[in-house]
């Protein structure tokens, strides 16, 4: 079932005992989870898993070997793979991956001429590394050699901040989380949630979003860590020539 921002927001206010909407009102709920997404959005790219992913299709032209990244949220890229045009139409097309480096590193993948040899046939994919920079405020990726004729690759890439969500978007993360979200808006809502309580129901309600929220955010540090669960896959016995056994000698 799809969560909806608006609801996460009213669950929110739930936690806090609904104040009155003075002393909290919807759009500073919004913006507490707007930052709250955004920081469980990093800590999901920090892991090893590449949890959420966009790609981008570089059109390389020979008129030069450094392009504007224009990417929307461009953040961190992770792989970098050949496609046989601008719409991928060749079923048939196999593809290749190539490896990210530093411009400095470049020459590690390739020695030769600045643009790649043109004769007898030019082939469309030549690169052999690609560089990500940063000047004047804008992001470059840096493809070696120089192309001869018009190639396209995909760039797939952790997102850096997407706008954020507003109250009719769905939730951008993982859904199974949608608590550790809310209670973690709670917390930060607290003390001006707090100013319209009697000092019972004070102590109540950020005795529970103590207790509460530090579990849900300890599973998910755990969950995040491993992209599918231990041992999935299929089952191996011992005479079916998988067997560990069959390379102790």
């Amino acid at each position: 079932m799809t969560v909806v921002i608006k609801d996460m927001v009213t669950n929110t206010r739930d936690l806090l005992g609904m104040p009155n909407h003075q002393d909290l009102p919807l759009y500073r709920v919004l913006l507490r989870m707007q930052r709250v997404i955004d920081h469980y959005r990093n800590r999901m790219n920090i892991t090893d898993v590449d949890w959420i992913l966009n790609t981008w299709r570089l059109a390389v032209e020979p008129s030069s070997d450094t392009f504007v990244v224009s990417a929307p949220s461009f953040g961190r890229p992770v792989l970098i793979t050949s496609v046989s045009d601008a719409a991928d139409s060749d079923s048939s097309f196999v593809k290749r991956t190539y490896p990210l480096c530093d411009v400095p590193d470049a020459h590690l993948f390739y020695v030769g001429p600045t643009q790649a040899a043109t004769a007898p046939m030019p082939a469309p994919h030549v690169a052999s590394a690609f560089s990500l920079y940063a000047s004047g405020g804008q992001q470059f990726i840096k493809v070696t050699p120089r192309h001869a004729t018009q190639a396209f690759y995909d760039i797939w890439y952790e997102p850096g901040r997407p706008d954020p969500p507003m109250l009719a978007d769905n939730f951008p993360l993982l859904e199974n989380f949608v608590n550790l979200v809310e209670a973690h808006t709670a917390l930060d809502c607290y003390p001006g949630a707090a100013k319209g309580m009697d000092a019972v129901t004070r102590v109540e309600i950020k005795e529970r979003l103590e207790k509460v929220f530090p579990d849900l955010r300890d599973t998910f540090e755990s969950y995040i860590r491993q992209d599918v669960k231990e041992q999935v896959g299929p089952r191996r016995g011992w005479s079916s020539g998988q067997d560990w056994m069959d390379y102790w000698y």
